[in-house]
């Protein structure tokens, strides 16, 4: 018995991780429920292999927003949680690969296309207030 509890305890703690990559190193907009650009903007880039996340609101100047401290900080998403996000998107994007990073605030997720894995689409999953929605984001630069 004691056998199968270490194995699942190794199993689980051997579970892969579903992070962004460093294609999704950009800056990116909040859009609106009718698809138009809100004046919300973040910059996700890597420090080392650590995901930081910067923001701004229109012309504003770039603050620190997530820097790999305290509650704020990114890691990946494990399958379960991923398995879960995928549930807060239209059902006709279920099947896609889906690929995020998360803090207890919020998750910021890539979906690939299964045929071409570089062609990606981008969501900001609210956990707290608004928990469930999917809103997509578009990629600036």
């Amino acid at each position: 018995m004691k056998k199968w509890c270490i194995l699942a305890v190794a199993l689980g703690m051997a579970m892969p991780t579903f992070a962004l990559d460093k294609n999704d190193v950009g800056e990116y907009v909040l859009l609106n429920k009718q698809g138009q650009t809100t004046s919300i903007q973040m910059k996700f880039f890597l420090r080392g292999s650590q995901w930081m996340m910067d923001g701004k609101r229109g012309d504003e100047a770039w603050k620190p927003v997530c820097h790999a401290t305290g509650d704020c900080r990114l890691v990946a998403s494990s399958a379960a949680k991923v398995a879960e996000y995928k549930t807060y998107l239209p059902q006709s994007l279920q099947q896609n690969p889906l690929s995020c990073v998360e803090n207890k605030a919020f998750a910021f997720c890539h979906m690939s296309d299964k045929a071409n894995p570089m062609l990606r689409a981008y969501w900001w999953l609210p956990l707290v207030a608004a928990k469930g929605d999917a809103i997509p984001v578009n990629r600036l630069r």
